[in-house]
């Protein structure tokens, strides 16, 4: 299941270097008792995210957390990841197992590119 929250985003360039950052909702389960506040076990959300513009070349990725409302009565166990990077946008993912119970996550994320080829010196 992909997510479909708030996102927004931001790119500039400096020195040969692209920078992009926004935030994104990954899942809002609370009031629908969706699967990782309901259930427990294995389970895993997922949410598109586009960039402004597209990168000359697949950039590099980093996930933090933004917004977390967890249940406090049991342990939180999260892992956030990436996939599907393309020069045009990536996946973000956010994973838990066990008794874990979040109800909303929102990630804040950056990418990071180069101009130009990989080749230029």
């Amino acid at each position: 299941m992909h997510g479909s929250g708030f996102s927004m985003s931001v790119q500039y360039s400096t020195g040969g270097l692209i920078v992009a950052s926004g935030t994104a909702l990954i899942f809002d389960h609370i009031d629908v008792n969706g699967p990782m506040w309901a259930k427990s076990g294995e389970r895993e959300e997922s949410a598109d995210v586009l960039f402004d513009q597209p990168f000359n070349q697949r950039p590099s990725i980093h996930l933090s957390i933004q917004m977390i409302d967890a249940d406090s009565a049991r342990n939180l166990r999260l892992q956030l990841r990436s996939a599907d990077i393309r020069r045009t946008g990536f996946r973000a993912i956010a994973y838990t197992w066990n008794d874990t119970r979040i109800g909303r996550l929102a990630v804040s994320w950056m990418a990071l590119g180069r101009t130009g080829s990989e080749w230029d010196v």
